[in-house]
């Protein structure tokens, strides 16, 4: 009996750069490339990298949707780091163009989408649940808006805010109309392993070289980033070319569990999967650490993993652990801090009682703070409560946003869809599905659908979810009436 098409990619070996991944690429590297060798081109950097991903998006809207969901997936992990050597070049700038690119990008994947839900409705693969999903976030977004607008939060703060997680949401729905769950494993897969390898290997340079930029970039954030180490070799506390550790630890966590439980590696498999693993070592994110933890207990619970694989990776890190040298002194202190600190923690025990004095007047407030309440739109405005700069819970930010029951709607949503894909994981997306079983845990120190975590999110949604018929089919939109 033939293997399905998706099973026969998980199958098959790792698989080499595709169009999408390669476009990304070659634009960060010429914006960053141009910039050091001729710093006046700093100023127009930002919308000639902006511009062009937004080119690329569109002029291959009808021919190659995969490529845009691939270009969109790779400027969410490329752009940051575009944004850093632009910086240093031109000058700090808080709110840079060249972050508005994988915004856009995210959303231009409607565009080929509309165009297929127009024409094809028949045809699309998205189940109900993911349906209800995306049409309750996209009414509670545009609520949020309002409330964010008519409270008096800054327009542009709630935009961006709007942004954020309406990008997310735009991908992951368009990856869904766009293409069979085939071609969405292999492109996930493609994800996982090269970003491993690009972007968890210069994590891994920039731990123990600490370039210009990154260092520069630093000093610009000190005032609101002091957590993420300081600008010297072996001094940072790893985001790669990613906006911040806790968005690179989200997709490196989505790209670990998917290799470790991919049914055939081979050299260049093992090889990301280890580079993968010491790059979110040096992010220090614990809530990502128990998140993979978690996903591996599933995983042998579920009897997903051999134990001969298992004694192969324990073995192989216990034989590296010699050679790790300064790597492995910040993980080993984080771990010892998690472990021996406790309620000596006053920074943790200031969030816990910070946290459990909200969630009564969060749970009973009916409409919300509305969008631009929390996050970085609260440190800029003076007037705000700076206290929900930092919540680190995204249940917090959830019911504080969208009022307590549009909020626990949306989180009892959330979880139902999450249920509902574990019921049948095919074996080629077990990794997607032990990422998304920790997502409740996930929600304790972050909102899982915003940002660099949305995407994780409905990176694991795609690999796994089947259409109701004809999943197989893909939509070509040059070959529907009057394209």
């Amino acid at each position: 009996m033939e293997a399905p098409p998706a099973a026969a990619a998980a199958e098959r070996p790792l698989l080499l750069p595709a169009g999408g991944m390669l476009a990304a690429l070659a634009l960060a590297l010429l914006t960053a490339v141009l910039c050091l060798v001729y710093p006046p081109f700093g100023a127009l950097a930002p919308l000639v990298y902006t511009g062009g991903s937004a080119a690329l998006s569109l002029s291959w809207r009808r021919t190659a949707p995969e490529r845009v969901v691939e270009l969109a997936l790779w400027t969410w992990l490329l752009a940051p780091g575009v944004r850093r050597v632009v910086d240093m070049v031109s000058g700090f700038h808080p709110d840079s163009l060249v972050l508005v690119a994988p915004l856009a990008v995210s959303v231009l994947c409607l565009v080929p989408a509309a165009v297929a839900a127009r024409r094809a409705w028949p045809q699309l693969p998205v189940p109900p649940r993911v349906r209800w999903l995306a049409v309750l976030l996209s009414v509670l977004l545009a609520y949020g808006a309002g409330v964010g607008v008519l409270v008096g939060r800054p327009v542009p703060a709630v935009a961006l805010a709007f942004l954020q997680a309406a990008a997310p949401l735009a991908l992951g729905v368009s990856a869904l109309v766009l293409l069979p769950r085939a071609r969405r494993v292999v492109l996930v897969d493609r994800f996982a392993v090269w970003g491993c390898l690009l972007v968890g290997g210069y994590g891994v340079v920039q731990f123990l070289v600490a370039p210009q930029w990154d260092r520069q970039w630093l000093r610009d954030v000190a005032d609101v980033a002091s957590s993420f180490g300081y600008p010297e070799p072996l001094g940072i506390r790893v985001f790669s070319t990613v906006n911040d550790p806790v968005s690179l630890a989200a997709f490196l966590s989505l790209a670990v569990l998917w290799l470790a439980l991919r049914r055939r590696l081979g050299v260049l498999g093992w090889l990301a999967l280890a580079v993968g693993l010491s790059c979110l070592g040096l992010t220090l994110v614990r809530a990502a650490w128990v998140a993979v933890l978690l996903g591996v207990l599933l995983a042998c619970l579920r009897g997903w993993v051999r134990v001969e694989r298992l004694a192969v990776v324990v073995v192989v890190v216990i034989a590296l652990l010699p050679t790790a040298g300064p790597t492995l002194a910040p993980v080993v202190e984080r771990v010892d801090k998690s472990v021996s600190s406790g309620s000596q923690d006053e920074s943790f025990q200031a969030r816990i009682a910070f946290q459990s004095a909200q969630v009564l007047p969060s749970l009973t407030s009916v409409s919300g703070a509305g969008l631009a309440s929390t996050g970085t739109a609260v440190r800029r405005d003076a007037a705000a409560d700076q206290r929900f700069a930092n919540s680190d819970s995204g249940y917090l930010e959830v019911l504080r946003t969208y009022g307590g029951p549009l909020g626990a709607v949306l989180v009892i949503s959330t979880f139902s869809l999450v249920l509902a894909v574990q019921r049948r994981t095919p074996p080629e997306a077990r990794g997607a599905a032990a990422l998304l079983a920790a997502v409740p845990v996930t929600f304790v120190f972050n909102n899982a659908l915003v940002g660099v975590l949305g995407v994780a999110l409905w990176c694991s949604l795609m690999a796994l979810v089947d259409g109701p018929q004809d999943e197989r089919r893909v939509v070509d939109l040059t070959a529907l009436p009057g394209a």
